[in-house]
């Protein structure tokens, strides 16, 4: 059952034989002219990372659905990003930036420690971060006060990347008194995906309650809350971060705490009331990918995220050792 807090309902109810404004992604290739995945040189993947290893695994994948959707997943590289993430995000352009609540926007540089881009102001506990599919604007979340921060992109004439900041923060809905443990992640939808007539951002609550927020853009006030599953409350302790499966337009959730990623997708369920027939939106578990098997006993999975080949990115936190923290693992997807 859907939950809609705050903003005006983004997904409204209609009369039968109207069409969804929820569409499935189907996806297109994109991505002609991008060297595949290498086990020596880190610059053939987007982003000129740091150092790569080839890491072979089982299979992880669970399905739990009967809707399409992921149906294997192998963690087919290792990556050092070199400071602890709680979000991840991928440029067309091929860069990749992360952020925490200590460096605050970070770029990734091949053979080089991250180099940090700065915050939107000073005491910023920056928890998520996005990008739109143009490579051209760059969201950030700050959980302690829910200010959404939007920088707009674009290169200098050597090509360095400039983030500045659009100085027109928005604020997600208030779902709990405390700062800790609410919004944490970010994601972008495209409109196409959405099947509405503005893009949005797919934002993640942490916890009392866990909610998955589906926001409109520029101004974040129309949108819908949505709670999470009956069928992935126990995968879902918490939720970390949240990502787009370009393939299908599914939300995928990742916990840190179960260290399990679960595919989630937009439902519209329809019944009668006295004007008609009434539609309501709500969560569909599709499928699971378990991690924690893969991982160290101190390895929290934190962002989550896309490249441009369409593997799943996974930063990870390291949990009372931030000496050792500053890795992602990356995952190829079958469907």
């Amino acid at each position: 059952m859907s939950q809609t807090v705050g903003p005006k309902p983004l997904f409204t109810p209609t009369r039968a034989g109207k069409t969804s404004d929820v569409k499935a992604a189907h996806g297109t290739n994109e991505t002609e002219g991008v060297k595949g995945l290498s086990t020596t040189a880190s610059a053939d993947l987007p982003g000129h990372l740091p150092k790569i290893t080839k890491v072979d695994v089982d299979n992880l994948q669970k399905a739990s659905s009967k809707t399409p959707g992921i149906t294997g997943a192998k963690i087919v590289a290792e990556v050092d990003i070199g400071i602890p993430a709680s979000g991840i995000t991928h440029l067309p352009s091929g860069e990749t930036l992360l952020v925490n609540d200590n460096d605050g926007i970070a770029r990734l540089r091949e053979h080089k420690g991250p180099k940090s881009l700065g915050k939107p102001h000073k005491g910023a506990d920056l928890e998520g971060i996005a990008s739109d599919s143009k490579g051209k604007h760059v969201w950030v979340v700050d959980e302690s006060d829910r200010r959404v921060h939007r920088y707009d992109v674009s290169h200098d004439k050597d090509g360095k990347l400039e983030l500045k900041d659009a100085d027109d923060a928005r604020r997600l809905p208030k779902l709990k008194d405390v700062t800790n443990k609410g919004w944490e992640g970010l994601t972008f939808l495209s409109k196409e995906v959405l099947g509405g007539k503005h893009d949005a951002l797919v934002c993640a609550h942490e916890g009392s309650p866990r909610r998955i927020g589906i926001y409109e853009l520029p101004d974040l006030d129309t949108g819908v809350t949505l709670a999470i599953p009956d069928a992935a409350k126990k995968l879902l302790p918490d939720v970390a971060d949240v990502a787009i499966d370009p393939k299908t337009g599914h939300i995928l959730v990742v916990s840190d705490q179960s260290r399990t990623v679960v595919e989630l997708a937009i439902k519209k369920q329809t019944r009668a009331a006295s004007q008609g027939l009434l539609e309501q939106v709500e969560l569909e578990v599709v499928s699971t990918i378990d991690l924690s098997k893969h991982l160290s006993k101190n390895d929290k999975p934190e962002g989550l995220a896309f490249d441009q080949l369409g593997r799943l990115w996974v930063a990870l936190d390291f949990e009372n050792d931030h000496k050792n923290a500053g890795k992602a693992v990356v995952l190829e997807l079958s469907h």
